[in-house]
């Protein structure tokens, strides 16, 4: 083949490459049986046994509502009483049969208080369950999305191996026809070494986040044969309102902690109000027999009320009660500085997206379009012998390195995104529909 000819095919070959990154997605959505990020994370809602124990904690949480505000079980007693040794019951008027009942009637209001306690408690663990949702879904994307551009990376690769063998041949060519040098056809084997190098590291990045992956949707290995499509990258407008709601205090780690504060306060006041302790209702009733001689005898009954009365012990309630206030004075600062922070962390997330969203376009649209250009030219000064196959490389290996880039800042973009969603636990933020968590048993 003449160098003209080579220099046609491997001008083919570059084109080729530079569109990787751009038909990498296409591919991916167009292959059969295509999972999307919305079907993932939806197997990641059914599956994953993180997913799993937070509710259950949920759940153990709702279960402790009704036992914290109820009456203690009445005591059912019954018996002798005064039987002679001689076992009669005839034999002395105050020896009886007796049935009897007791039951302490709480009168303070600490069970109502104690009830709302544990209401709280159980919205704190609903609202914990919820932040750790968005959490493993955050993890979900990032995962989703490194295998995915990790494949493309190693596509790029191979594409650009494909060129460089195509390089070393014309360089293989030229030096057999006397124009030649030997540096061209080493550095092309030393650039074939390094991208061999490069496609072994995305692929082991790739298989890394494939079981990453596979452990959150509930999995123990990688299903075969499964292929992904490209992740979203889509951030709302900054003028977009959910943004307001986003920065304020709907995330799910700050409702919990608010119910958690309020869970506090309600055991303080119920903690106060057990230093009057519960009435003690007892009632009881004796049947006599008729004694010996043919004298009857009437039944009997009795009855008490008991109040206990705060003496030496209110004022154990007393501390317990301002300790539970300390707590809740304490939950109300650390919810007040995990607001601040989460304002800050999503203020940063949304500014990391916005500046890879605009890598991404100016490496795409610029910077790899420019390098196209100076390939053709370059590939047309090599085929009319005025520049050397090295030069030729060093261009062709600048557009592979911007290749990379872009995939790099797609990964960023990816990972920024995946927080925003984590920080504001709004799926239309990031243009993501989030699956609709089951309901919950309530047996």
């Amino acid at each position: 083949m003449s160098g003209l000819g080579i220099a046609r095919a491997l001008l083919c070959r570059c084109a080729l490459l530079l569109m990787v990154v751009a038909a990498g997605p296409a591919r991916a959505a167009d292959a059969p049986h295509a999972l999307d990020l919305t079907t993932v994370l939806a197997q990641v809602a059914a599956s994953s046994p993180m997913l799993a124990a937070s509710g259950a904690m949920s759940d153990a949480a709702r279960d402790r509502i009704a036992p914290a505000g109820a009456w203690s079980a009445p005591m059912l007693e019954a018996g002798v009483v005064n039987v002679p040794t001689t076992g009669r019951f005839d034999a002395d008027m105050m020896t009886m049969k007796m049935v009897g009942v007791e039951q302490k009637v709480p009168i303070s209001g600490a069970n109502a208080r104690s009830r709302a306690a544990a209401t709280y408690a159980y919205e704190a663990a609903r609202w914990n369950a919820q932040r750790d949702r968005m959490n493993v879904f955050s993890d979900t994307w990032q995962a989703y999305a490194d295998a995915y551009l990790a494949g493309l990376a190693a596509d790029a690769a191979d594409a650009h191996d494909a060129v460089m063998a195509r390089m070393e041949d014309a360089a293989r060519a030229k030096l057999a026809s006397g124009r030649g040098r030997i540096g061209e056809v080493l550095t092309a084997q030393a650039e074939r070494a390094r991208l061999s190098a490069d496609g072994e590291r995305a692929r082991a990045e790739q298989r890394t986040a494939l079981a990453k992956l596979a452990a959150l949707r509930g999995r123990d290995t990688v299903v075969a044969g499964e292929t992904l499509a490209p992740p979203p990258e889509w951030l709302a407008s900054d003028t977009t309102r959910a943004w307001d709601a986003a920065y304020g205090a709907a995330h799910p780690a700050l409702r919990a902690m608010a119910a958690g504060v309020a869970r506090d306060r309600a055991s303080a006041d119920a903690m106060r109000r057990m230093r009057w302790g519960d009435l003690d209702v007892k009632a009881s009733y004796g049947k006599r027999e008729t004694l010996q001689g043919g004298m009857t005898q009437d039944d009997m009954f009795s009855a008490s009320v008991g109040v206990m009365l705060p003496v030496g012990f209110g004022g154990r309630e007393g501390a317990q009660a301002r300790a539970m206030d300390d707590m809740a004075r304490a939950g109300e600062s650390e919810r007040r500085a995990l607001a601040l922070d989460l304002r800050q962390q999503l203020i940063a997330a949304r500014n990391d997206a916005r500046v890879n969203e605009r890598r991404v376009r100016v490496l795409s649209d610029t910077v790899l379009v420019l390098q196209q250009r100076a390939l053709d030219a370059d590939w047309g000064a090599y085929a009319s012998g005025s520049l050397d196959l090295a030069r030729v490389l060093d261009t062709a290996h600048a557009a592979y390195t911007t290749q990379i880039e872009i995939l790099r800042a797609r990964q960023d973009l990816a990972h920024a995104l995946a927080r925003v969603l984590a920080l504001s636990a709004d799926g239309s933020l990031v243009g993501v529909t989030l699956p609709q968590e089951a309901p919950r048993s309530t047996r």
